[in-house]
C-alpha cells in the first residue's frame, strides 16, 4: 500500500494487525509523491496490539498523529521502525499500555 489516511473519523476498535503478515510495507509509485500513515483529528477508543506496524521501504516514509483521541492502547499498538519521518503533536491518551507506541529510527 502507499498510504492509510484517517481524517475526522471516529473508530471504536481495531482489533488486530491490517495486514495478515502483521507489518505494514508502505511502496512509493510514480504517480504519488507521499506515502505513510495518517491520523488527523480521529478518535480510537481501542487499538490492539501490532496494530499499525509501519516498516522503511523507500524514502518519503511518514508516521502522522496530530490532533487525534485514543483512548486504550495496547502494547506495540504504533510501531514505526526504519527512516521515517515520525510527527505527534496535539494528541490525547487515555490509557497507554507498557510499550503501546515503538518508534524506532534507523538512517540508512
Amino acid at each position: 500500500i502507499r498510504y492509510l489516511n484517517f481524517e475526522n473519523t471516529v473508530v471504536e476498535r481495531v482489533a488486530g494487525p491490517l495486514s495478515s503478515s502483521g507489518v505494514i510495507t508502505l511502496s512509493k509509485k510514480e504517480i504519488h509523491s507521499w506515502d505513510g500513515i495518517e491520523f488527523i483529528n480521529s478518535s480510537f477508543n481501542y487499538v490492539a496490539p501490532f496494530s499499525f506496524n509501519v516498516t522503511h521501504k523507500d524514502i518519503m516514509e511518514k508516521f502522522v498523529i496530530k490532533q487525534s483521541n485514543f483512548g486504550r492502547l495496547e502494547k506495540g499498538a504504533l510501531i514505526a521502525t526504519g527512516d521515517i519521518d515520525v510527527v505527534m503533536m496535539n494528541n490525547s491518551f487515555t490509557q497507554l499500555d507498557s510499550l503501546a507506541i515503538q518508534i524506532t529510527i534507523k538512517v540508512y
